[in-house]
């Protein structure tokens, strides 16, 4: 910094230039290089309120911030954990759907294959001449008895 350590004095009339910075007019408190205001005989002021520092209050704001972070990183959390079992949940539906897809989609096709048997069957027995396609689980006819 030009001119070292920073001082508060009440207040400059006119400008002053050291090591290429400028200093002032100001009315009202103002900092300026501690060898400026000793060469110009300005007393030393405390800073304005608006400039001192409470460590305190920042670092009870820096507190309340994180509780209101934490606060709001919980309840994305907990949402998360939702969706997460939603979406489990949905898994586990969409493995016992397409099971039991797979399940009736060999249903279907061992239906289709008993069709196509029975539609065999029908040709053959339309070939030859019958006009009843034969049971499926026909049993021989009885002789009948003898008059």
């Amino acid at each position: 910094m030009s001119g070292g350590k920073l001082v508060w004095v009440a207040a400059l009339a006119t400008t002053y230039t050291l090591d290429g910075t400028s200093y002032g007019p100001s009315s009202t408190p103002v900092q300026v290089p501690a060898n400026l205001a000793q060469a110009l005989g300005l007393p030393e002021v405390d800073a304005p309120a608006a400039y001192v520092e409470d460590d305190g209050a920042d670092i009870q704001d820096l507190l309340d911030a994180n509780a209101s972070l934490k606060a709001d990183l919980d309840k994305a959390h907990a949402t998360l954990q939702e969706v997460a079992a939603q979406r489990d949940a949905g898994g586990e539906q969409a493995v016992a759907f397409a099971s039991e897809a797979k399940r009736l989609s060999a249903e279907l096709d061992a239906s289709k294959a008993r069709v196509a048997e029975l539609e065999a069957q029908l040709a053959q027995s339309a070939a030859q001449g019958s006009d009843a396609p034969p049971a499926e689980d026909a049993k021989p006819a009885k002789p009948s008895p003898k008059k």
